[in-house]
């Protein structure tokens, strides 16, 4: 295993699932303000990311399993944010169904070189959205994950 900062592993598998999608555009009836159906099998218009970012935001430790008699600490779990602009209303209800079912996991490095499985699993996700007439820009997302080590 490369000897790859776990910050910039998770950062990277986090960016590359925000930007997996899909993100569907939602539009509007201009008559009635209701948002009009989005039809799966009838290709609906499949939205990218203006920007896509990921960072830490917390860390919780333990007391490492093998450590008994010393003060060792393992860590417990990894908050991260991932945080996506769009130009317009999306979405995200597939992406986060697809988080939600298949999380993504990683084998990290950890203390003394054992290596570690950690699964980033979605917490919950926080939206802003454009008004739905004469929209000046698009719908922000942020996924909130933890970073948890899987128990051997």
């Amino acid at each position: 295993m490369p000897n790859t900062l776990n910050k910039i592993r998770i950062q990277n598998e986090l960016i590359a699932a925000g930007k997996a999608g899909p993100y569907f555009r939602v539009t509007y009836d201009c008559q009635t303000d209701l948002a009009d159906e989005i039809d799966e099998d009838a290709s609906p218009v499949i939205e990218v990311p203006a920007s896509v970012k990921a960072n830490e935001v917390r860390s919780a430790f333990r007391d490492a399993a093998n450590y008994r008699r010393s003060a060792g600490l393992d860590r417990a779990t990894w908050t991260w944010l991932l945080r996506m602009q769009f130009h317009c209303e999306v979405t995200a209800e597939r992406v986060e169904e697809n988080l939600m079912e298949n999380p993504p996991c990683l084998t990290l490095l950890g203390p003394n070189n054992r290596t570690n499985q950690v699964l980033l699993k979605l917490v919950n996700s926080d939206y802003t959205h454009p008004p739905t007439t004469s929209p000046s820009s698009g719908s922000e997302i942020t996924f909130t994950f933890e970073a948890v080590a899987l128990r051997r």
